[in-house]
């Protein structure tokens, strides 16, 4: 005959030691997952709701009431640090566009002299020339010809200024002021079981990672897993429940798994000043890497 199973004591009578005997948990809190008898689930929800009235709505009113007082501004106020930065960077761009501006004249100025008197020397000599041809009489149809081009050739680039101004078009958004995404920090279970969710049309799936923990993991497809591992990359087949072995990184500062691409972004930090040096994508199915990005030594 098979031993029937020690039943589940309330979890607020083994609180109370010897002072009563602990009566079984025939009731489940679904929050805590913690049996209770009939006479403590009712202490254990009042608790709750004296927990809920007392911490969470308190706060909450609290919270109300600081909002509502806040006036116009006293919201600027909390924002004062980053109107300082954008009239800060108003008044730089303002006088860097004025240092521009006068470069730009004074340099315009030089060419245009400099262009006024080269004219004026071409201009003399063709004077001359066509004198010479005069008093002489030496000239016939083509030199009356060249004579003509010339003259018109001069005219041409006297009315054509040959100056190219090239000017940049300023961005209509060079400032960009977004709302910043604050993240929730969650406290991780002390389990080496890893819940992955492959899409948002596939179930959730436990996966055991027995006793050693891998390092960070990159989902590298809709059924791989690689982890960074002592510059090794373990990657877990999750629904053949196996494990292979792809190139590794021999070293990287940050390592960051691209699906477009499908290859890894590894950034490396130079030993001075910790300063970005190398910045190159990586292929773990081959072990081919292709560098985007150094910057040498300062």
């Amino acid at each position: 005959m098979a031993c029937a199973s020690p039943p589940i004591l309330c979890a607020t009578c083994e609180t109370l030691g010897s002072e009563k005997k602990p009566k079984p948990g025939i009731l489940l809190c679904t929050g805590c997952q913690k049996h209770f008898c009939s006479q403590h689930i009712v202490k254990h929800r009042q608790d709750l709701t004296n927990l809920l009235e007392n911490t969470v709505l308190n706060e909450r009113n609290a919270l109300q009431e600081k909002i509502s007082t806040c006036n116009e501004q006293q919201w600027s106020d909390n924002i004062k640090v980053q109107v300082e930065m954008i009239n800060k960077w108003e008044l730089d761009t303002t006088e860097l566009i004025k240092q521009s501006a006068a470069c730009a004249r004074e340099r315009l100025q030089e060419i245009a002299l400099k262009e006024g008197d080269n004219l004026q020397k071409i201009f003399a000599m063709l004077s001359s020339e066509i004198d010479t041809l005069r008093e002489n009489e030496n000239y016939f149809e083509n030199d009356i010809s060249q004579l003509i081009n010339k003259l018109q050739q001069l005219q041409h680039d006297i009315v054509h200024f040959p100056v190219e101004l090239s000017i940049k078009e300023i961005s209509h958004e060079l400032i960009i002021v977004k709302t910043l995404t604050q993240s929730v920090s969650h406290t991780t279970a002390p389990s080496y079981f890893l819940d992955l969710l492959l899409t948002s049309q596939k179930p959730k799936v436990s996966i055991n990672l027995l006793s050693e923990a891998l390092g960070p993991m990159y989902p590298i497809s809709d059924q791989m897993i690689a982890f960074s591992y002592k510059h090794q990359l373990p990657t877990l087949d999750i629904v053949n429940n196996s494990w292979e072995s792809l190139h590794g990184i021999d070293r990287a500062t940050e390592l960051h798994w691209s699906g477009s691409l499908e290859k890894f972004l590894v950034l490396i930090y130079s030993d001075r000043n910790n300063q970005p040096n190398k910045l190159y994508q990586f292929n773990p199915y081959n072990g081919s890497s292709e560098e985007l990005w150094v910057k040498p030594f300062q």
